[in-house]
C-alpha cells in the first residue's frame, strides 16, 4: 500500500475491527465506574495521598481491560500478576528501607 493509501485509511478511520458506538460507550462507562470504585475504596483506606498512586495504576489497567478486552495485556494473568508483583516489591521496600 502506498503512502497516500495509508494516510487516507488513517484519516477516514477505516478500522479493520470496528466497534459499535454502544460497545464504545459501555467500555468507557465500565472503565469510569471501575476507576471511580477504586478511587472511593482507596480514599477511605489510604487517605488522599495514597489514593493518587493507586488510582493511576488501576486506572491504566481498567482502560486496558475495558477498551481492549481481548488484548494479550488484558488477560487475567498479566493484570493480576503485574499488580501482585508490584505490590510485593512495594511492601518489601517499605519493610526494608527504614527512612526514605
Amino acid at each position: 500500500m502506498n503512502l497516500k493509501g495509508k494516510w487516507s485509511r488513517w484519516l477516514l478511520d477505516e478500522d479493520p475491527h470496528p466497534a459499535s458506538h454502544m460497545e464504545k460507550l459501555l467500555s468507557a462507562m465500565g472503565a469510569f465506574l471501575g476507576i471511580l470504585g477504586v478511587m472511593m475504596i482507596s480514599h477511605s483506606v489510604l487517605g488522599g495521598q495514597g489514593t493518587a498512586l493507586v488510582v493511576t495504576s488501576m486506572g491504566a489497567s481498567a482502560v486496558l481491560l475495558f477498551a481492549a478486552p481481548h488484548s494479550p495485556l488484558s488477560q487475567p494473568w498479566p493484570v493480576l500478576g503485574g499488580h501482585m508483583l508490584s505490590s510485593a516489591i512495594g511492601i518489601t521496600c517499605v519493610l526494608l528501607i527504614p527512612t526514605p
